[in-house]
């Protein structure tokens, strides 16, 4: 957390997160939490900003057959699997 904390600003989250957990990432890493909200008047599913992109990239993550599964011992194994995933994405 520490190698991306300064680049990290913004949190977009749903009401599962908001509580003692939003307050602890905003007052100890200082990283704005925006709790999406849907409008009181609206009633059934309401899709929330941004959440697809979100989804979108967990679904690219899913083509890459070494990412299925824990196969790593170690998370930094894991982590770097993850980035070359989407390295890859981005080239395409």
């Amino acid at each position: 957390i520490e190698k991306v904390s300064h680049r990290m600003k913004l949190i977009r989250t749903d009401k599962a997160y908001q509580g003692e957990f939003s307050d602890m990432v905003e007052n100890y890493y200082k990283w704005k939490m925006e709790i999406a909200q849907k409008p009181p008047t609206v009633k059934g599913f309401v899709p929330q900003k941004g959440r697809w992109q979100v989804e979108r990239s967990f679904a690219w993550l899913n083509n890459f057959r070494r990412l299925s599964k824990d196969y790593e011992r170690l998370p930094e194994s894991s982590v770097a699997f993850i980035q070359v995933a989407f390295i890859s994405i981005l080239l395409k």
